[in-house]
């Protein structure tokens, strides 16, 4: 029984260090998956472009809103 106890009371300490690993992985698989991403555009640009695209809709809406108020 007491080894069974002892072992018991190890588990939490190996369920953190399986959570580190799965993070680790979790990590290196996402960075390996970006170095495979060459062809596409990178996060950079898309989020320049999202907000380059978000913005010129912002300016669209403000130009209509402007003409309307003049009419």
């Amino acid at each position: 029984m007491c080894d069974f106890e002892q072992k018991l009371n190890q588990l939490p300490a190996l369920e953190t260090r399986v959570n580190i690993l799965e993070q680790k992985i979790s990590t290196t698989s996402t960075a390996n998956a970006e170095l495979n991403h060459d062809n596409g555009l990178s996060d950079e640009e898309l989020i320049k472009f999202v907000v380059q695209d978000e913005l010129n809709k912002k300016t669209e809406e403000a130009k209509d809103v402007a003409s309307r108020h003049k009419m």
